[in-house]
């Protein structure tokens, strides 16, 4: 899957169903809002309106981003849904987090995202910023395997109030049949310093 970077930005206008880093999830009312294993709701990190950019995932739908953001990523999770019209803004309501971090609601835009091989010079600055698909940025244990992609790639420190509070790099991985099979469920996440 081809990388596609992400700007954060302040929010002007508030706006449902507009991809979003941070605030509350825009769920269509069908959609509960994900739980771990202990019944506590999975902290939100962002929502990705497919519609808003070119992707090989969908043309349309939102992708919805659940973890915490420290080493606890087994309740890590991924929602979709292609219903974009009868969203609610929906919040959190028995949270079970150990840190407290503000994570102030900001838009999210798209860019083109050229990827460096390992050796280049602004490899660690260029590979190690947030994007969804292409390579991941390798600084420690490598979770990719054949017919594992990169979902998404959060960068942490691209955020000031997160900055050094948190886990750096979050990473989402699908299986490549799962992905074109729009289907989430088994999605794997992991922290990396």
């Amino acid at each position: 899957m081809n990388a596609i970077g992400l700007n954060f930005d302040p929010v002007s206008e508030r706006k449902l169903g507009k991809s979003k880093l941070g605030g509350k999830p825009d769920l269509p009312e069908s959609l509960p809002y994900p739980k771990n294993a202990n019944g506590y709701d999975i902290p939100f990190l962002c929502q990705l309106n497919l519609g808003e950019f070119d992707n090989e995932i969908a043309s349309e739908g939102i992708l919805y981003f659940f973890c915490q953001l420290d080493d606890t990523t087994e309740y890590g999770t991924v929602l979709f849904s292609k219903d974009t019209k009868s969203l609610i803004s929906s919040d959190s309501q028995h949270l079970d987090v150990e840190i407290t971090y503000p994570l102030t609601e900001r838009a999210i835009s798209f860019k083109v995202f050229e990827e460096l091989l390992e050796g280049d010079e602004n490899y660690y600055e260029v590979m190690g910023r947030s994007r969804i698909g292409g390579s991941i940025f390798k600084a420690g244990a490598d979770y990719s395997e054949d017919g594992r992609v990169s979902l998404l790639q959060f960068n942490s420190n691209e955020i000031e109030e997160l900055e050094g509070e948190v886990e750096e790099f979050i990473h989402f991985f699908i299986d490549l049949i799962d992905l074109i099979s729009l289907n989430f469920a088994n999605v794997f996440v992991t922290s990396q310093h």
